[in-house]
């Protein structure tokens, strides 16, 4: 846990009692802090009485008298619209600040390694801290992944915190000071809660704007939102710029082509198969590794030090998890693809695919679609989308069925995939949706459909 001395005696309100609420009000009250919640949720705000925590009412308390308020990510402070705590604390001038400038206030010797995107963040800080920790490096992992900041443990000017942000975190940033910031994409996700595309650009952004003269900003260059940030940034010339391509080749970093890692910053002309790397599969992850290998040269990590790690990677689960194989069939759980873009690159990633889709669409559909539909042999879809989804498909000549559950859908898949006998056929599970209409959430959507392929497949099943 982060205490933090120059919080003894403050009068703090955490609005927000979710994983971030909960830690900053244990890491401040044991600081000598004077705490008050505040949640919207009923139920979280009893949990806060039966925690010891004393509850704001703003017609008992008087926000002046307050010396700051941590605001929890989870909570929206200005859209769909603003909170009315938030529009009190802007008229009386009582400061709003995240647990992450918390967590640097308290271990300002630190090294603060940040990755940011719209997919493969989780994946990245994972394999990141894989790396750096078998190198022998003293680290802390967390953030938006895993433990909240302040649950970490204190670090000294060697160890480095390798935290994954969200777009919700970032956007509260104040005085926090990336020594790297990496951002892998950026497509159309959490647009209600930042008013639009553009602010969700901009909350994105920020993770660099915020950064001090001579840190390193490592950015993909494959899609428009990101390219703009980097030309954004390179007007300010205080950042070590990297760049990272999948897509095309690039002078000033580090590309991918023929699944074959190029380096052009650290070792100029170095070549990596990534081939090798047998349990990261497709296309994503191989931008994920080329932003782990960046952030680790950046590091001092060498590349046998490297590779060795990345031979021993499992990766993470729902993220395009391998959960085994029956005959000619490899069955891919990949329910952390709540969003269009994710979906997408595993649909890149295999051949004769079963796809299994749907749930709560989160926008709208890709306009461009047949460089993707390619490797589909037939679409599978459940929940609330998936009478969009199907005639979306309809237009576009692609197979496809609607099912009543997720259980439905991968025994249909598996039948028509045992009728085709297509050779290194794949059952995937990308939703390309959310999973509340079904399921509490994606982890829930996996694990189900994880068991169901081992219990109905158990005796067959073979790595």
């Amino acid at each position: 846990m982060i205490l933090i001395d120059s919080y003894d005696r403050k009068k703090i309100l955490i609005v927000g009692f979710g994983k971030t609420g909960f830690s900053t009000a244990r890491s401040l009250d044991n600081s000598g802090s004077d705490i008050f919640i505040w949640d919207d949720n009923k139920d979280l705000r009893e949990l806060a009485i039966e925690n010891g925590f004393s509850i704001y009412e703003n017609k008992r308390h008087n926000l002046k008298n307050f010396d700051e308020i941590i605001w929890s990510p989870g909570v929206p402070h200005i859209y769909p619209s603003p909170h009315p705590i938030a529009l009190e604390a802007k008229k009386t001038g009582v400061k709003i600040k995240s647990d992450i400038d918390l967590l640097y206030q308290a271990q300002s010797k630190a090294l603060y390694y940040c990755i940011s995107g719209t997919n493969g963040k989780s994946t990245t800080t994972v394999m990141v801290g894989h790396i750096l920790k078998n190198a022998g490096k003293d680290i802390q992992v967390g953030g938006n992944l895993g433990k909240a900041v302040l649950d970490l443990e204190p670090l000294g000017s060697e160890g480095a915190y390798i935290l994954e942000i969200s777009s919700f975190q970032s956007e509260l940033l104040q005085n926090f000071k990336p020594t790297i910031s990496a951002l892998l994409n950026i497509s159309a996700d959490h647009i209600d809660r930042h008013g639009s595309l553009d602010g969700y650009i901009n909350a994105k952004a920020k993770l660099f704007e915020i950064q001090s003269p001579g840190s390193v900003a490592i950015i993909n260059d494959d899609d428009e939102y990101c390219r703009n940030i980097k030309n954004r940034i390179l007007k300010k010339p205080k950042l070590k710029v990297i760049t990272i391509s999948v897509d095309h080749k690039v002078s000033d970093g580090i590309f991918v082509d023929n699944n074959i890692l190029n380096d052009n910053f650290f070792e100029q002309n170095y070549k990596l198969d990534l081939s090798i790397f047998k349990n990261l599969y497709g296309k994503h992850n191989y931008q994920n590794i080329a932003f782990a290998y960046a952030i680790s040269k950046v590091c001092g990590i060498s590349i046998e030090e490297i590779i060795e790690s990345l031979l021993s990677f499992q990766g993470l689960s729902h993220r395009q998890e391998i959960v085994g194989k029956c005959s000619n069939i490899l069955f891919v759980n990949d329910s952390k693809a709540t969003n269009w873009a994710s979906a997408l690159q595993a649909l890149l990633s295999y051949d004769n695919i079963y796809w299994i889709a749907g749930g709560i669409s989160k926008g709208s559909f890709p306009k461009e679609f047949k460089l993707y539909s390619k490797n589909i042999r037939k679409v599978f879809l459940i929940g609330q989308s998936a009478k969009d989804i199907s005639n979306y498909l309809n237009d576009r000549g692609i197979l496809n069925e609607i099912n009543h559950s997720l259980e439905d859908a991968i025994l249909n898949a598996w039948k028509k995939a045992n009728i085709d006998n297509s050779p290194k056929a794949t059952i995937l599970l990308s939703p390309a949706c959310a999973s509340m209409d079904m399921f509490k959430n994606f982890e829930e959507r996996g694990d189900a459909f994880v068991s169901y392929v081992k219990k109905s497949f158990l005796g067959k099943l073979n790595d």
